[in-house]
């Protein structure tokens, strides 16, 4: 991947600061498994990646807070995934009227690189991954997936750039094509790099407020929402569903004093799903008309949002 872009970084009142970032990354990986053994898979991974990310001022501007200083972290790695071969056949979840496999099975992954001046990398770091993930038919109508990650590296003697991650999500069918699904999530920063942070806004799960409305290095979000599944098919193109949905949460850290922090922020609101069933993707638009229920005054009261997701 080669990309430059243009990346704002928000926190302390609105915008802290922008800058160019050009992110070029190489992947080159390997592995082995002995096949399946009874319900579990073991994969044995290797590999070597190229992970550069350089900062300059954004064109016309000249910066506020000083830009990032280049990370280039090139290393080698290895890994270890253990998977449990449990997949369920499902409908009507994620996607409409499509035919959907649910992975139900515990899932573990590791990985552990070594960055060092010697491959050329800027800086000796160790790089570690790691990701828990299992899931729970509570009842024969609802089914509750947990999942849990780190990444980060040690540099310098110290944790930087590591994420902690945990969420949930459940699905209970009801009668007549409805579905109620919930979803928790929580994030955590330690050391962040200046150019990362969690964001909640528009297009980031509190649909009811303007895109990165609360930034920080911690966020929590809870989702509830209420989807039908209609047997509507426009063309033979387009599958139709719907959505009402409560939302909540908050980003917050000690170096984000959010000038529209006001604590936890709620939204309700209601919209349709397009499911493009000729698309091998199964990319779903989403209209969206949220209310915010908290949040200053002077953000409009309602907001719409068009957005094109791979889920419902």
């Amino acid at each position: 991947m080669d990309d430059l872009r243009l990346d704002t970084v928000y926190g302390r009142v609105g915008v802290a600061s922008e800058f160019q970032t050009h992110v070029k990354t190489v992947n080159a990986w390997g592995g082995w498994s002995d096949g399946l053994k009874g319900r579990w898979v073991k994969r044995f991974t290797f590999g070597f990646t190229q992970d550069e990310s350089r900062f300059a001022p954004a064109p016309g501007n000249v910066p506020t807070d000083p830009i990032p200083p280049d990370r280039i972290l090139v290393y080698p790695w290895v890994g270890f995934e253990l998977v449990e071969d449990v997949f369920e056949k499902a409908k009507n979840r994620d996607q409409i009227e499509r035919a959907e496999d649910f992975f139900l099975g515990d899932r573990y992954r590791v990985s552990l690189g070594y960055a060092s001046n010697w491959f050329g990398a800027n800086r000796e770091a160790v790089i570690f991954s790691g990701r828990f993930g299992t899931s729970f038919e509570t009842t024969d109508s609802s089914t509750l997936l947990l999942d849990s990650t780190a990444n980060g590296r040690v540099d310098s003697g110290s944790v930087r750039d590591t994420t902690l991650t945990a969420s949930g999500r459940l699905y209970v069918h009801l009668p007549k094509k409805f579905l109620l699904f919930s979803s928790l999530s929580a994030n955590m920063g330690v050391n962040l790099d200046q150019d990362h942070e969690f964001v909640l806004g528009g297009e980031t799960g509190l649909r009811g407020y303007p895109r990165n409305y609360q930034a920080g290095d911690r966020s929590a979000l809870f989702t509830l929402e209420g989807r039908y599944f209609s047997s509507l098919y426009l063309f033979r193109l387009v599958r139709v569903g719907g959505a009402v949905f409560y939302d909540m949460g908050r980003a917050w850290g000690e170096n984000y004093v959010n000038a529209q922090d006001a604590g936890i922020l709620r939204d309700v609101g209601f919209g349709l799903r397009l499911a493009m069933t000729r698309s091998g993707l199964g990319n779903v638009i989403h209209l969206d008309m949220a209310f915010p229920l908290d949040g200053d005054p002077t953000i409009s009261r309602a907001q719409y949002l068009v957005t094109t997701k791979q889920s419902f």
